[in-house]
């Protein structure tokens, strides 16, 4: 175990309005116990809406970790059937992270994202790590498991 537990994330931090819960709940990918339900409403109204969460590879938070022995981030999703974004935090790519789409349907499914994904990154200054709903608005419901570097 390594980093911080998952956190919630908004665009309140740049004068959004979007919302999130994050609640752990039975049942999860590939017949593990739990699973972390991310729900919430992404509001209008601004160009860079998000809602979700948020984990810290480092302590203290936005200290850059270097995960380059791994080749990626990989984790079992499902949802609403909505798009999704994996966003990358770097020290050099400061507070604008990198992003990776993904879909989540009805059934779990599993998502791999190398590093080079978000824009040319190697992991070896990653300071978050956030699995979020938006820029579209209105409400989600996303559930995550097995999140793990590759």
């Amino acid at each position: 175990m390594f980093g911080t537990r998952w956190v919630e994330t908004t665009d309140a931090m740049m004068g959004g309005r979007s919302t999130v819960r994050l609640e752990v709940v039975e049942g999860g990918a590939a017949g593990t116990a739990r699973a972390l339900r991310i729900t919430g409403e992404i509001a209008s109204g601004s160009p860079f809406a998000w809602a979700g969460a948020l984990f810290f590879p480092a302590s203290p938070p936005m200290t850059p970790a270097d995960l380059s022995a791994a080749e990626g981030l990989a984790f079992h999703a499902r949802g609403d059937g909505g798009t999704y974004r994996v966003l990358l935090f770097t020290r050099r790519g400061g507070q604008v992270p990198a992003s990776a789409s993904f879909t989540a349907g009805p059934e779990w499914q599993e998502h791999t994202f190398p590093w080079s994904a978000f824009g040319g990154a190697d992991g070896s200054d990653v300071t978050a790590i956030a699995i979020v709903g938006g820029p579209a608005p209105g409400r989600f419901e996303l559930l995550v498991d097995q999140v793990e570097l590759r």
